[in-house]
């Protein structure tokens, strides 16, 4: 099923490369691009790699995550990522779709996405559009964290805004910044009773949207990305688990 934000997706077979694909794709360092792929899907899920391997708040989550968790498990990583392009899936290059959700791109920023079963991954896109006015799958893209968030406090905030700013000027400014509203609802905030792990992963993704903020326009936010991790030390999720 494709994204049109009306229902829950089906639960359809995998649909994933061969294991010999699926392996080279994972083993590929961040540098080697998605040229090397003819399938849209390949390239996608490449894009997906190349960010997860250069981003310091993915590898902050593996190190700090058990052995059998999913993060440590590139396999299943990659089936999650699958499974949500067929949902929103990609053009025949291999970019995000007319929905706007690029899941590569945002499941590599909010790495608690990928945890999400594909239906509830969808009603929580479902929730943000519902509770936000005018928000697309783009600003999702950019403050995919949105996702994570509680609807009645993302109503609550957007209503401020409004109050603030007035109600036209109050979609712009999220259209522009979306991560506005996180701030608004205090998403990057770890409480002091938080575990120790939680509070090093908070502060990662925190940093992490701090160096690299959203902006109105798509492309330059992929190239702040891609220049802010070219020198990024890459890593490497083994098929045990190690990195």
């Amino acid at each position: 099923m494709r994204a049109n934000f009306t229902r829950a997706p089906s639960r359809g077979p995998s649909t994933s490369t061969s294991g010999a694909a699926s392996r080279a794709a994972r083993a590929r360092s961040a540098g080697d691009g998605e040229c090397a792929f003819t399938d849209a899907n390949d390239r996608a899920v490449e894009k997906f790699w190349r960010n997860w391997t250069g981003a310091a708040h993915c590898r902050q989550i593996v190190t700090k995550s058990s052995r059998e968790s999913l993060y440590r498990d590139p396999a299943r990583l990659e089936s999650k990522v699958r499974a949500l392009l067929r949902v929103f899936p990609v053009d025949g290059d291999g970019n995000c779709g007319s929905h706007g959700l690029d899941v590569p791109a945002s499941a590599a920023r909010e790495p608690r996405l990928l945890a999400l079963r594909e239906d509830e991954f969808v009603k929580r896109v479902l929730m943000v559009k519902r509770c936000v006015a005018g928000i697309s799958g783009r600003q999702i893209t950019l403050a995919p964290g949105l996702l994570l968030c509680d609807g009645r406090a993302l109503e609550e905030a957007m209503r401020g805004l409004e109050e603030t700013l007035g109600a036209a000027e109050a979609r712009d400014a999220v259209a522009k910044q979306p991560d506005r509203l996180l701030e608004l609802v205090g998403f990057y905030g770890v409480g002091d009773d938080a575990e120790e792990e939680e509070r090093d992963i908070g502060r990662a993704m925190r940093h992490y949207a701090r160096a690299v903020p959203p902006v109105s326009d798509a492309r330059a936010v992929e190239q702040r990305v891609a220049a802010r991790e070219l020198g990024a030390k890459k890593f490497h999720v083994g098929e045990s688990g190690a990195i």
